[in-house]
Order: structure tokens, then sequence, then C-alpha cells
């Protein structure tokens, strides 16, 4: 964790023990609903100040395309489960939201097989109605930094009620 991270005493959003256990939370939805794709991340950094909640995935079979590499797909999914994630850990945004649009940009070379993912989401923007966040995906180097740019997206959540008065 960074020592931004550790003074979470004065943030007006969401406590770190709480952040960890929303996501923790959220990753055991995840891994439910889609055993062996996104099961794997983990939760490196939760950051309010800057808005931000760093990951790791390992990439595994399941995540390859045909050729061997990252499947352009498996990049999508990741900036949506990314982006959705960071949104609940530092807005305390609910799962009561969906997705109006996303975007991604595939930048550079493909990762493959064992290689590890660094994927790092921000929260933009929060309104009542709506929310904003961005994700990039970057390969991990061997000595643990951020590497090359893979990827990077943005998402737009509507927010609704919960529970049986959730109107869209």
């Amino acid at each position: 964790m960074s020592s931004k991270s550790a003074t979470l005493e004065n943030s007006q959003h969401v406590p770190l023990p709480i952040a960890k256990q929303i996501l923790a939370e959220y990753h055991k939805r995840l891994r439910n609903e889609y055993p062996g794709i996104l099961s794997g991340m983990k939760v490196v950094d939760i950051d309010p100040t800057n808005r931000t909640t760093t990951f790791e995935l390992q990439i595994t079979q399941t995540l390859l395309n045909e050729f061997g590499s990252l499947h352009g797909g498996a990049v999508c999914g990741i900036i949506d489960e990314c982006t959705s994630a960071v949104l609940m850990a530092i807005d305390k945004l609910s799962f009561n939201s969906l997705s109006l649009d996303m975007s991604v940009s595939f930048v550079s070379g493909a990762a493959k097989k064992d290689d590890v993912l660094v994927i790092v989401g921000k929260s933009t923007n929060v309104s009542k109605k709506f929310a904003f966040a961005e994700a990039a995906i970057f390969k991990k180097e061997a000595d643990g930094s951020k590497g090359r740019l893979l990827a990077f997206g943005k998402q737009t959540k509507f927010r609704f009620g919960s529970g049986e008065n959730a109107k869209l």
C-alpha cells in the first residue's frame, strides 16, 4: 500500500477495511458467476486519495485466444470488472448499476500465458444517476514494476435503486 492509502481517517470515501470487504464480496460473486475466468484477480492497492484501485491477474489458458495471446474479449472483461470494482471500493457504488457505455483501446502487443497483468482502475466522476471510471492494463515486469501499457478503457454506469424498488 502506498502511504497515501494508509491515511484513510480523513477520507470522505470508503474506509480501507470496508473497501477491502466490498471488493472481497465482489470477487466472491465474480468467482461464482464466472468460475475460472477472472477469479484469480487480486487486489493490490486501494487509494481513496487518488480514487484508484490496483489489481493483479496472472494470465491463464482460459484468457487466451487461438494464437496463444491474451484474448481481446478477456481484455474487455478485465476493463469492465476493474472499472466496476473501483466504483464500488471508492464510491460505495452498489451492485445495482448497469453499463451504459464502454470503450477499450488496444495499445501494444498482447501478453502471453503466465504473464502477470497490473490493472489500475480510477473513479473519475460519480453523480446521483451516473458513474464514470477508467482502467489501464499493464504487463508486470520481472522487477515488479508496471511495464508497458497493453490496453486502456472507460466505462459509464447508470446507478439505480436497490431491491424491489429498483427502476431504470
